[in-house]
């Protein structure tokens, strides 16, 4: 049969023979429905729908798209909706399909399919898997990628899905990262929506796979594609800086050859076996996974990775699982199973957690301030009873969400997926604890609710600390990790608070530390992931003797630096059997890698009231390995590699030309600094799979690219900072200079909260001359003029409302 005849035939099979799990749940409905009857708001839609699609008004500026709605009105709306919705693929996607191309904006997917069984060997209406299965290739010319894609196709044959369509597209570009660009997502997007309605998809028997730099895309896409697959299976690939939180309600499998070495490929792949196992170890409902190193395979396993697509069919998707772990990766998407963003507040790294039951749903979001949208319907729970929705820990919503047809139209214009419609939503306000001030749960009493067993003792030693200690004390536990939180002993919490302001006490250069740089750069117990140790007091033993007479934090630091890993006969090797040791086993060892080496550092300047922190970036630009060190504060931030002391001085080391080429905005090549205090990002660490210990971050690429600034002849620096009311945040505005006859002289971005407080833009002004800065954040623009003369920093507010005028300090 020729593929028109057969498009035809499909356009005939009945909606609910489609789409079995929506036609099941209306058919159980129909007699509530039309008992209920279909006056109002049903009749209003029924006439709106009856209108040509381009004469139509918006549906979201229609009364009766707001009246709420009975279970019967919403199911029989969504009906209706999802047919015409159904009707429209059928009417515009026929010739994308025949063409067998996807596109979103520029970018072009083209693919190619294979059916299983062969169409003539099918007996009709059947509903099939979609596999969806990537090519190898990258950086190469198109013809070397389109054989690969070639050879892709032609796997189908040995892979061979059972009832299933098999496509495998091709790349909309021929880059490294050929399938983590954003376009990906979007012409993935499309092609499942089109394939559901044409070619009888079962929505929840969708699979993703893919072979060598589409294993990579697999890694990649997972994650972050997970609400819309069954399974996924990542063959022969390397993931980058993905992370597997995504993964928790996606069984995911890997296969690798056991010399595959490239890339570190055979060594990845134990890497998040392991993060999985621990994933699956703290959530055993989730991360359902198998990893498998072939024995004695290369890059081609010989077939041998097949044994993924049974494995994957056996599984189906779910839709409306109760536990959702929604981390944003490099293309963000609008919505998660059940969980949504509101538009523009979805960011790179944001991740939220939520969980549902019965009739109460709790979200916190662990990274980022994206604004929530919790989905919901009647398969989820009952909608004709209270519902409560708790942002971390605090109701924001108790009541009865109301379905409408808004909300109905809305989610199945996302996304095309008639499993995944939802009648009602509730958007979770920006700030919970002003939404829910009546609770009055401060940071310390949240810690305090999520310790466990271990919140007895917390509360007996909070009661047991004097003032100031007390204050070093609630920073603590309003940071920890809910693992410390839960697991630390009390007594060596309190030994290290003790140490911690007892070192302060007898420091040469306390009067020169302040608070907020005390409880963030010396009072935390750990500098990374290293276990939990008590370390203090034997640190001070052995560095306050190398430091006597020193006056000043960087000279001290410089000295512990070039003596004291002598001393505790630690040095640097590959061979060290830890990634991130604590102090006291990297000196048990003996090895330790630069990461354990700065670990080490750290904790030493610490023990001794040096405020110090742990700083590195995941890759070079170029992938040519990682590195790690330590910044140390004396009036400003400076730098050293732990154990490769530059005599007595900081801001000398053999790395400073490679960190001078790190790109801000690309988290691989980004460097952080680690922060105890919470802030928008994680510190990437990329052995670690337990993002909720990482360490939050600041990124403080800027520093190292613009060390010093030159400044020409009649010319002065200003630092730029743009903060926004009412908290006084600083803000990512795009900002141009202009000198009085209008000649651009510089332009660029503010610094937000993910990078350091000291991270000002730095502008090089005409020393005798006014300029003027235009300013644009948030679709709002005003300009400033920064007047001729001596200031050093320039700070600007941005207006509450539109036309206010920005304050100028």
């Amino acid at each position: 049969m020729n593929r028109a005849c057969l498009i035809r035939r499909r356009r005939l099979v009945a909606w609910w023979l489609r789409v079995p799990v929506i036609a099941a749940v209306m058919l159980a409905a129909l007699g509530r429905a039309s008992a209920a009857g279909e006056a109002g708001a049903l009749d209003d839609l029924r006439a709106w729908l009856s209108l040509p699609a381009g004469e139509r008004p918006p549906i979201a500026e229609q009364a009766f798209a707001r009246v709420a709605l009975s279970s019967a009105e919403a199911l029989a709306a969504g009906r209706m909706l999802w047919d015409d919705h159904a009707a429209e693929i059928r009417r515009t996607r026929v010739a994308e399909l025949e063409a067998r191309e996807m596109r979103s904006g520029n970018a072009r997917m083209r693919f190619e399919t294979v059916d299983f069984p062969p169409d003539g060997d099918r007996p009709a209406p059947s509903r099939r898997s979609l596999f969806l299965s990537m090519h190898g290739g990258g950086r190469a010319p198109a013809e070397v990628n389109d054989s690969q894609w070639r050879n892709q196709v032609k796997l189908a044959d040995r892979y061979r899905p059972s009832n299933a369509v098999y496509v495998a597209p091709r790349a909309p570009a021929d880059s490294a990262a050929m399938w983590s660009v954003p376009a990906v997502d979007a012409c993935f997007d499309r092609l499942i929506e089109t394939m559901i309605v044409l070619e009888n998809v079962d929505p929840d028997q969708v699979y993703l796979m893919g072979y060598s730099a589409g294993g990579d895309g697999a890694y990649q896409l997972a994650p972050r594609f997970a609400d819309r697959l069954a399974a996924a299976a990542a063959m022969a690939g390397h993931p980058n800086d993905s992370s597997p939180l995504g993964l928790r309600n996606l069984p995911f499998t890997i296969h690798v050859g056991q010399n595959d070495r490239a890339y570190g490929r055979n060594n990845v792949a134990v890497t998040w076996r392991d993060k999985l196992t621990a994933l699956k170890s703290d959530d055993p409902a989730g991360y359902e996974h198998v990893v498998h190193v072939h024995e004695g395979k290369g890059h081609w396993m010989d077939m041998e990775d097949r044994e993924a697509i049974p494995w994957m069919q056996a599984f189906r998707r779910q839709p409306l699982p109760q536990r959702v772990v929604w981390r944003q990766g490099h293309a963000t998407h609008p919505r998660f199973y059940w969980l949504a963003a509101a538009a523009d507040s979805a960011h790179v790294g944001d991740e939220v957690e939520a969980s549902r039951d019965g009739s109460t749903i709790d979200v916190t979001i662990r990274q980022g301030k994206p604004r929530v949208i919790v989905r919901l319907n009647d398969a989820m729970l009952d909608l004709d009873s209270d519902v409560t929705i708790r942002l971390a820990g605090r109701p924001v919503f108790a009541g009865r969400p109301p379905r409408t047809v808004a909300v109905l139209q809305k989610t199945i214009r996302e996304r095309g997926d008639p499993a995944s419609i939802f009648s009602a939503e509730i958007e979770l306000p920006v700030d919970p604890p002003a939404a829910a001030a009546a609770a009055d749960v401060g940071p310390v009493a949240g810690a305090l609710a999520r310790s466990g067993d271990n919140r007895p003792a917390l509360e007996s030693l909070l009661a047991a600390t004097p003032h100031p200690r007390r204050r070093g004390l609630e920073f603590l536990l309003a940071n920890m990790p809910d693992r410390d939180l839960r697991e630390m002993p009390v007594d060596l919490l309190a030994e290290n608070v003790e140490s911690a302001y007892a070192a302060l006490d007898r420091a040469p250069w306390r009067d020169r530390i302040d608070e907020a740089l005390f409880l963030n750069e010396i009072l935390p117990y750990c500098a990374l992931t290293e276990r939990r140790d008590s370390w203090r007091r034997e640190m001070q033993d052995r560095c306050l003797p190398l430091i006597e007479g020193v006056t000043t934090p960087a000279a001290a630091a410089a000295v512990l630096n070039k003596q004291l890993f002598p001393l505790i006969k630690v040095r640097y090797s590959k061979r060290r059997p830890l990634v991130d040791p604590s102090p006291a086993q990297a000196t048990e060892s003996g090895m330790a890698s630069c990461t354990g080496l700065s670990i080490v550092l750290v904790a030493a300047c610490r023990s001794v009231a040096i405020p110090a922190r742990f700083v590195g970036i995941p890759a070079w630009p170029g992938n040519t390995g990682n590195h790690s060190w330590v910044e140390v504060w004396d009036g400003d931030w400076h730098f050293t590699g732990a154990a490769e002391p530059a005599g007595d001085r900081l801001d000398e080391a053999w790395f400073t030309g490679r960190a001078a080429g790190a790109m801000r905005d690309v988290l691989r090549h980004a460097i952080h600094a680690a922060s105890f205090s919470r802030r928008p990002e994680r510190f990437p660490l990329p052995w670690n799979g337990r993002e909720d210990l990482r360490p939050w971050a600041v990124n403080v690429t800027d520093r190292y690219t613009r060390r010093s600034v030159s400044l020409p002849e009649g010319r002065r620096q200003v630092l730029l900072r743009v903060l926004a009311e009412p908290a006084g945040d600083r803000v990512a505005a795009e900002y141009e200079v202009r000198d009085a006859a209008g000649a651009s002289l510089q332009s660029g971005r503010t610094n937000d909260e993910r990078f350091d407080m000291h991270d000002d833009v730095p502008l090089l002004v005409p020393v005798d001359a006014d300029v003027f800065v235009s300013l644009s954040w948030e679709a709002r623009r005003w300009s400033e003029k920064i007047p001729a003369g001596e200031a050093a920093r320039v700070t600007f507010v941005v207006p509450t409302k539109s036309g206010a005028d920005p304050n100028t300090p």
